[in-house]
């Protein structure tokens, strides 16, 4: 966390004489998220090039409101609200971040303004219940890096590229960001009652491929996507999770129900930024 004793004016007076602090000069306390990315994947200009790490504000009043907003939570905007009002650069929008960035950010938040314990539910593969726990947020750690030579994929001009194993073409894939998120988003809604529209697997494809044998155009990778050999995608997905920057939020529990160990994935409930008062 920033050392904000800099920011405040609290006079250092003997402790019965203390004076009332000025409230005018106070300011929410800020932290460092450390990026997954570390900065590495975003273009030359971009603020956070390079940059390991990003400056955000506590959570106070003003982002309790944002996340009480009825209308924004309508919208599906109130996240990318939120993280723009807890980014103290004001040259970043949260659309601007690469999603595993955006994560990081959200789960520092939520550590700082409701504490690391997050009570929900989770499916138990053993007893095959819905099961009340309550994970530990600090448990929370980055994705190892992978062996990008062993999986065979390559970041070449701003994108990683990989030879698909069926079709033998070269795809040059993109990390999603906060717009990314928005467009699939969109795309998805548009699609949903069309009989010919594409799949949650397909949209997210079309979305990842920046190029296939050096071809962007739209129609070209969406032809391609919706006959690509299963081998093909199923390959194309896993080169791209694993070389996508991210958190590790896989965490080893005991089933409180049935006693059974096992890992899960960290549910994502309402309860993450509403917990239960």
């Amino acid at each position: 966390m920033r050392d904000n004793s800099s920011r405040f004016e609290v006079p250092q007076e003997e402790p019965q004489e203390a004076k009332a602090v000025d409230l005018m000069s106070f300011a929410a306390p800020t932290q460092f998220v450390t990026l997954p990315s570390k900065g590495k994947y975003y273009p030359e200009g971009h603020p956070l090039k390079d940059q390991e790490s990003i400056e955000v504000k506590f959570m106070t009043a003003k982002e309790e409101d944002i996340l009480a907003s009825q209308e924004l939570i309508k919208k599906g905007v109130v996240l990318d609200r939120l993280i723009d009002s807890l980014i103290i650069d004001k040259r970043l929008r949260a659309t601007d971040l690469l999603v595993g960035d955006r994560a990081a950010i959200m789960y520092a938040a939520r550590i700082s303004a409701y504490g690391p314990e997050y009570q929900t539910k989770f499916f138990c593969r053993s007893c095959s219940n819905a099961v009340e726990h309550e994970f530990d947020l600090e448990e929370i750690r980055e994705k190892e890096e992978a062996d990008f030579e062993d999986l065979g994929a390559e970041w070449v001009d701003g994108h990683w590229t990989c030879v698909l194993p069926s079709t033998g073409v070269t795809v040059a894939m993109r990390l999603l960001d906060g717009k990314d998120e928005q467009e699939i988003a969109k795309f998805t809604k548009k699609n949903a009652n069309r009989p010919q529209g594409l799949g949650a697997l397909a949209t997210q494809l079309l979305f990842i491929i920046h190029s296939i044998n050096g071809e962007t155009g739209k129609a070209a990778i969406m032809n391609f996507v919706q006959n690509m050999p299963m081998r093909d995608s199923k390959y194309l997905r896993k080169v791209h999770a694993e070389v996508s920057p991210s958190l590790n939020t896989e965490m080893e529990i005991v089933c409180d129900n049935c006693g059974a160990d096992q890992e899960v994935e960290l549910p994502l409930s309402v309860e993450f930024f509403w917990p239960k008062q």
